[in-house]
């Protein structure tokens, strides 16, 4: 066996060859002042030695060359050793997330029963450690990722700082548990539409806040997202994410080595409060992929502060066109307002972004201050927080209306109840904010509130809230909604649709839309409503779901076809409602006498477009108009973003920002979910009543926009090579818990 010398060895040879080397050169040069008989001496010895000196040249070249190979081979035994660990931790880390995850859909499905104080607190104990170790899991992945050198992001366009801000609201429940506030700061005139990885921002952002939210026990939680001035490449902005806390905090010797991997304040930290010491050191690496850095500044004892700097592209895509315009920044110069709020950063923050437009902002700390205040001068608005230390919001704004009945009152609180909107409503308050909430949700509030006075714009009547507010800003101009409301341009709408949420959705839609949805639970209901209708009450429009039971979507829209060339009738136009829309779904419509198809899940705009399209098309030739369908992974992509666990914009719009609304929907949902995953627990794998159910559940959250649930029932239908139904029930699992988190938000 071959064995290249060590560096060592080559070392002592190189200066054995040039020792030789030396010596012949001062025996050439010496060589005429030596007598004649040494001359025949030397010329032998140099004889000698020259073939020595070419075979050491001869052998330490090709040692080097063999050091050369030996290194390159370890270099690549170090590669592959490193790849054989990353692969070793994403195998390893898929084998345990398997059963992990049937441990998770299980304890949801066991949650369900009837169940005594002590079992339910077993198996919150038990999701609770379940839950923690698949996010050690999802860390250590995310580390030899890193490691390998294979960590990459995206780059698809993102509204950062709303980003900020929905990550802050899955944490206030569980601060407000333990007494913390948790406060967003941003300037609304810097832009945020970025281009660049929302999961990776949203990552840095989520390690940042749960380690506030662990280590705070009291106090508050700032969260400050800004644009700063740094030079940057063009088209580039550099951002500033500070997370402050007013925690346990640490020392300088804690600090050192926070970012490296695991590493941990101390011990007695990783005892009491858990964790890895890895969240941080993903942080510092992906601040590092973003062209930026992470540092610390604490104080034991008082608290810390994590500021991430990076550099992300700004999105050249102009905002949407049609947006509804509300009133003017200008409305609210020189207006008083009273803010009324406990806390004095928060009444800090409120006070330069509304001074910042020219607000003359008067702030007191508790119910008794404001009550005075209203009463030595007037003011335009009251910004008044719901928990007070001498009262709350709602008694506070009783008073107040009482006192002023002319001020425009608006609740800004942490957490919503069920029925809040309404309490609120009947004493006086015209908007309703929950916290944290973005600057420019605060203005678009106080624009549209003060803002009646001189725009008489019905949308801006009742209590506006941040749904209706998103809806006004994101979703088309609705004051052509709202002509259609008053002149019921659309008629009236047959919806045969056999699920429940679909149902309560499409008809929120229609009645958003100015038109009256009438709903048939089945094909063969359709057929009946369709073929009694008189033409003192005709339907406009049919829209028909493909697949339901006793009567699908195809037999009954032949079976209207056939009624209307019987009895001489015009045909009304028919809208297949449809999860896939693929060619043979096109010739099965088309010989079904079907007009059109709606791809799921039903928008605003889509189903505008189609009323627009067909509402008064009766008596047309409906059957040529069928455009081709795209094909189904095409739909996929427009339709539904499977990195969204839940479209929160989507499911604004569908409920057009009313409370009640959005709790029923979440209601019926939650209710039908459930059973839709006992019937999953109780079929057959690949029956089909398993595979109608998890298309039925598909639809329906799809419908909701909770795209997480409705990207796994649909491999769940489909059921692709190599699943099994215990991961694919947990996985639905836990989607469904993370929709449970979702609707809390509303009370339900």
């Amino acid at each position: 066996m071959h064995f290249a010398p060590t560096p060592e060895t080559l070392t002592r040879r190189v200066i054995a060859l040039t020792g030789a080397l030396f010596g012949c050169l001062l025996v050439a040069a010496i060589a005429p002042y030596l007598p004649p008989f040494w001359h025949q001496t030397m010329e032998l010895a140099i004889l000698i030695l020259l073939p020595l000196l070419g075979l050491t040249v001869w052998y330490v070249v090709e040692a080097l060359k063999a050091n050369r190979h030996e290194q390159a081979a370890l270099l690549a035994q170090v590669a592959a050793a490193d790849q054989a660990k990353t692969d070793f931790l994403a195998n390893m880390s898929h084998e345990i997330r398997t059963p992990l995850n049937g441990i998770l859909g299980m304890l949801e499905l066991f949650g369900q029963m009837n169940l005594n104080e002590r079992q339910v607190e077993y198996v919150a104990t038990i999701r609770k450690s379940s839950e923690q170790l698949l996010l050690i899991l999802n860390d250590v992945l995310d580390v030899a990722k890193i490691e390998a050198g294979q960590l990459s992001l995206e780059h698809v366009p993102f509204d950062a700082a709303s980003c900020v801000n929905d990550v802050a609201e899955t944490f206030v429940s569980m601060a407000r548990q333990k007494g913390v506030d948790v406060i967003i700061q941003h300037d609304p005139t810097h832009p945020c539409r970025v281009v660049g990885d929302p999961a990776r921002f949203r990552q840095i952002i989520t390690n940042l806040l749960g380690n506030a939210v662990k280590f705070t026990e009291q106090g508050y939680i700032h969260v400050n997202f800004q644009q700063t001035t740094e030079a940057t490449a063009e088209g580039h902005a550099c951002f500033s994410l500070e997370v402050t806390d007013t925690g346990i905090g640490m020392t300088e010797a804690q600090q050192q080595n926070l970012f490296h991997r695991f590493a941990q304040a101390e011990a007695g930290t990783t005892r009491k409060y858990g964790g890895t010491g890895l969240g941080l050191a993903i942080c510092r690496e992906l601040s590092r992929l973003m062209a930026g850095e992470i540092g610390v500044m604490s104080t034991l004892g008082q608290g810390s502060t994590f500021q991430v700097k990076f550099t992300l592209e700004l999105d050249p895509t102009p905002l949407p066109e049609g947006r509804v315009a509300l009133p003017p920044l200008a409305e609210l110069k020189h207006r008083r307002v009273l803010v009324v709020d406990d806390h004095p950063l928060n009444r800090r923050i409120i006070k330069e972004i509304l001074g910042g437009v020219g607000m003359l902002v008067t702030e007191v700390e508790s119910a008794a201050a404001a009550l005075h205040a209203v009463q030595t001068q007037p003011f335009s608005a009251a910004l008044i927080d719901n928990q007070l230390p001498d009262s709350n919001g709602l008694l506070l704004g009783k008073e107040l209306h009482r006192l002023r009945p002319a001020m425009h009152m608006v609740l800004h609180t942490s957490l919503g109840q069920r029925g809040d909107a309404k309490r609120f409503e009947e004493v006086g308050f015209e908007g309703y904010l929950l916290k944290p909430h973005l600057p420019h949700e605060l203005l678009d509030m106080l624009r549209v509130v003060l803002g009646r006075m001189t725009d008489k714009n019905p949308l801006f009547d009742g209590l506006i809230t941040r749904h209706s507010l998103r809806e006004l800003r994101e979703y088309g101009r609705r004051e052509s909604r709202t002509e259609l409301v008053a002149e019921n341009l659309y008629g009236r709408v047959l919806v045969v649709e056999d699920d429940p949420v679909n149902q309560q959705v499409i008809i929120a839609l229609l009645k958003q839309l100015g038109a009256e949805g009438v709903l048939a639970n089945n094909g063969q209901e359709g057929l009946q409503m369709a073929t009694r209708a008189t033409p003192e009450t005709p339907f406009a429009l049919v829209l028909m779901d493909m697949n339901m039971p006793i009567m699908n979507g195809p037999a009954s829209a032949s079976a209207i076809r056939a009624y209307e060339m019987e009895e001489g009738r015009l045909p009304v136009p028919i809208v297949a409602l449809t999860a896939n829309a693929m060619k043979e779904h096109r010739t099965q419509c088309l010989e079904a006498g079907m007009s059109d198809y709606l791809t799921k899940p039903v928008s605003l705009d889509k189903l505008k477009q189609l009323l627009e399209k067909w509402a008064n098309a009766q008596g047309a030739d409906l059957s040529a108009q069928l455009p081709l369908p795209i094909a189904s992974s095409e739909v996929a992509s427009v339709a539904i973003d499977t990195n969204v666990v839940v479209n929160t914009s989507l499911f604004e719009t569908l409920t057009g920002g009313d409370m009640a609304t959005s709790q029923r929907l979440l209601e019926l949902f939650m209710e039908n979910t459930s059973q839709s995953l006992e019937t999953l627990s109780e079929s057959e794998f690949g029956s089909d009543d398993w595979c109608k159910t998890a298309h039925r559940l598909k639809g329906s959250a799809a419908s909701l926009g909770l795209f997480g649930l409705s990207s796994i029932a649909a491999q769940a239908e489909k059921i692709p090579a190599g699943s099994h139904k215990e991961e694919l029930l947990s996985a639905m699992g836990v989607a469904f818990e993370d929709i449970r988190t979702f609707a809390a938000r509303y009370g339900v």
